[in-house]
This record gives C-alpha cells, structure tokens and sequence, in this order.
C-alpha cells in the first residue's frame, strides 16, 4: 500500500466527529520553571480542540511552580494538579498517565508551549486516519530567532508495505545521525492502550534519552502512523540544559536494555533494526558522556580521528554535543581550542565570521545530526574555510 497523502498532511474531519470530540489528555510534568509556566498552560487552555483533560504534575518545586499550577485548577475545570514528591521526569509523566481518562494522550514539557490549532489539527489525523500515533514537526525557539523543523518524510498516512518500508530505514545507518522521525515524545498524540505498555517500563532513573525509550519502540511496533507536514510545537532552547555523566552511565544501561527487547521482538520482520537502535544509543552517548565513549589514545571511538595530539583546533558547536566535547577536551588536554564557534554567538563563542581570524589546524564539527552538519560544512566552506580542515564525526 502507497502512502496516502494529503493537504499539507491534514485530513479534514467530518462534522460528525467533531460534535464528538474524543478526549484527549495532555500531561504536563512541572518542575521549578516559574519565569515559563504560564505560557506554557496557557498555550494548552487555548486550543482550538476543547475536549481536553489537562494534567499537571508537579514533580516537588521549590519555587512558585505548585501555586501557579493551583491558580490556572480554579480558573480551568479541566484542568487537574497533582503535588508529589520529586522523582525526575519519567516518574511525572508516568504519574501523569496513571491518572489519564483520555483514549488519547499527549505530553508537553513544562518550559514549552503550542500553537493553539496543534491538537485540532493532530487529532484530525489520528481520528481519520485511524492512527496508532501522530508525529508533527516542531519549532526550536532561540533567544533571538526561531527555526521550523518538519519531520524528514513526506506528509501523510504510513500503514502496510509503506509503513513497512518506513520501519526498515527510521534511522539512517550509513550517515550518523540522521532520523527520518524526530525522537521528541511532545510533537506526538498516542493512543493510551499503547503508550501505557512502552512509558511504564521506563524506569525512573532514566536520564538521557527518555523520549527515545519510548517513541521508537512505539513506532517500530505501530501499525498505523500518520505525519503531519506542520510545526505547532515550540521547543525552548535553554542553555542549562546539559546532563552530566553519572546520568548517562545509568540512562545509557536502560536504553539498551528497552532496544533490545524491542528488537528482539522484531527483529524477523523490520529490516536493520538492531543496527538502527544502535546509532540512537551512541547518539546518546556522544551528547551525555563523550568521556566514557570515546578514547583519543588509541582512537578507538574518539569520533574525530583525523585530530592530532597537540593540534590547535576551532570548536564549531555550542549545543549539547559541543558543549560536551569542549569539556572532554579541555580535560584530556589533548589538544588546543584556539576559539569556539557557533552561529549563536555570545558570551565565548564567536561567529563563524571570525574563524577566519584565527590560526588554527582543523576546524571540529561538534553537530552530530547529519543534514545540520551538511548546511554547516557548506557554510563554513563558502566564508573561506578549506574543507579538508574540517572534521565531523565518524562512528
């Protein structure tokens, strides 16, 4: 079967359907973000899909997060808030679900927050499509400027061999890392008798990567998909939002666990799925841990072989990745940053203007997604950059 396509991947619903919304309930784990919470509840109350149970979880702040949350319950019916002890993430939206009387289900991260159309539109898919989950693109919102990130596959409906097709090449095994399906649990809709079996068995100590244990067992497992050509959620890039190591070295033991039961479990029927888990564990592991992955000794995983001990080098990368690496190499002292780059500069980081202004022997691309890394490499090529002297990584 073909994928079935659509008007910027939006079916339209019949009349009859929408007299009889369905419930859905969006999960909102809370936790000491007092200066975005209001946006963020706001976005939600607002939407144009009215048959909402909004549920908030907050997961034991210590600023104004519970007063807040208490406010918005009064002025909402439907909204419901639940105070519990701190537990991380994974156990508020797993409270969250528990308390669920929604046939659907939706997440939203505190610190975020949605186009008031998003569930309208997402929940026409799900319900005219039949779907066992819906995935849209989102809008990474920087300090200064915003950038719109749809999924990598067309618009529309994936079910039998298209969605066959699909299973077999989700994540791209010849060029890390690349997904075709973004591993974001907050752009999606779920089906509740789903999500229950894939979020519960995340344990709670999961750290790094608790989108990805449950959205690509979910999809892999999935026998009906539909994908939206839009972006309505909006991810709010902050700056403190780097994990350290001791949460991967836990975090990192859990995914594999989580990927190999789903492979196992799949393995005869989807193609390459134990190689394309694989690259999302040492995405993973590069963006949490460099330290523990890799070895610049030997180079046996340092992902950036053609650096040299002692090398003086330009740092391209000021997200989690670089942000990961200038520490890993600032501590390994094995070679020279002479400047960090990005194109969002402040504070150390310069543009990528003034590399040109700096000695240096290769430039590092610390961008582990692939077409980023791609615009990057053009990028820095067109303001003069010699492409031999930049490195990307290679797992």
């Amino acid at each position: 079967m073909s994928i079935i396509n659509f008007m910027e991947g939006n079916a339209i619903m019949p009349d009859h359907m929408k007299q009889k919304q369905p419930a859905l309930s969006v999960i909102v784990p809370v936790y000491n973000v007092e200066k975005y919470l209001d946006r963020c509840i706001r976005s939600i109350a607002g939407q144009t899909y009215t048959n909402l149970e909004i549920i908030l979880v907050d997961d034991g702040s210590t600023d104004h997060c519970g007063e807040i949350c208490d406010e918005w319950s009064r002025k909402d019916i439907r909204i419901q808030v639940f105070h519990k002890k701190n537990g991380g993430l994974v156990s508020a939206r797993k409270a969250g679900l528990k308390t669920a009387s929604g046939q659907y289900i939706a997440y939203v991260d505190s610190d975020d927050w949605i186009e008031e159309n998003m569930y309208e539109r997402m929940m026409e898919l799900m319900l005219c499509n039949h779907s066992d989950i819906v995935t849209s693109g989102l809008i990474r919102d920087y300090e200064n400027h915003s950038v719109s990130e749809k999924e990598k596959i067309p618009a529309g409906r994936y079910e039998g061999k298209s969605l066959d097709d699909l299973k077999g090449h989700i994540i791209n095994t010849d060029h890390f890392f690349d997904s075709r399906i973004n591993m974001h649990i907050t752009n999606k809709i779920f089906r509740k008798s789903m999500l229950e079996k894939y979020q519960m068995r995340v344990p709670n100590e999961a750290k790094i990567g608790e989108d990805a244990d449950v959205v690509y067992p979910y999809i892999f497992e999935s026998e009906n998909i539909s994908v939206s050509g839009d972006c309505f959620y909006h991810y709010v890039m902050r700056g403190d939002s780097l994990m350290g190591a001791p949460a991967h070295t836990k975090s990192g033991g859990i995914m594999r666990s989580i990927f190999s039961e789903c492979a196992a479990r799949n393995e005869d029927r989807i193609k390459n799925i134990k190689g394309q888990l694989y690259q999302v564990t040492v995405f993973f592991a590069c963006i949490s841990d460099p330290g523990h992955l890799f070895r610049t000794e030997t180079k046996e995983s340092f992902p950036f072989r053609e650096i040299k001990k002692g090398d003086r080098v330009i740092l391209y990368g000021a997200g989690r990745f670089g942000k990961a690496i200038k520490s890993f190499l600032e501590n390994e002292e094995y070679c020279e940053i002479a400047a960090w780059a990005d194109k969002v500069k402040g504070g150390a980081v310069i543009s990528p203007e003034q590399i040109k202004k700096h000695s240096f022997d290769k430039i590092i691309l610390a961008v582990i997604n692939a077409a980023v890394a791609d615009d990057i490499e053009e990028m820095l090529v067109s303001l003069g950059t010699d492409r031999q002297k930049i490195c990307r990584v290679k797992i």
